[in-house]
């Protein structure tokens, strides 16, 4: 019980240090597109989506200090999230600040063409 209470307020403090990145991909109007023959380029893009998580699954194993606290907290975290804003599907990818130059060069990496930005944290409004 000690060791959840342990991990839970660790996992309460850190969230409030976690950064938004935004992610923007170009829309490809290839020939494929124009053509209607997309289900090929759509594996291909999920198999490179698929590449780009095993990559970020492997943080925990960066270096000896990463690898305990792992083991210990368990919460090397990143969301990958999609948010409706004025009509809008937005993609954003919320990590520690520890890990945003490794996400940043892991998606560039997979996404030559994607663009990243630093966003405030998102709020839902009433309606």
């Amino acid at each position: 019980m000690a060791v959840f209470i342990i991990r839970w307020r660790y996992a309460e403090r850190r969230s409030r240090e976690y950064i938004y990145m935004k992610v923007i991909l170009p829309r490809d109007d290839s020939k494929l597109d124009q053509e209607k023959k997309t289900e090929k380029d759509f594996k291909e893009k999920v198999a490179i989506m698929g590449q780009l998580y095993r990559a970020l699954s492997e943080i925990s194993e960066l270096n000896l200090k990463n690898t305990i606290k792992t083991i210990i907290f368990q919460n090397d975290q990143i969301s990958f999230e999609m948010f409706l804003e004025e009509n809008e599907l937005n993609f954003y990818i919320v990590c520690h600040p520890y890990f945003q130059k490794i996400v940043e060069k892991q998606i560039t990496a997979f996404y030559p063409s994607a663009e990243i930005s630093m966003e405030k944290p998102y709020t839902f409004k009433e309606k």
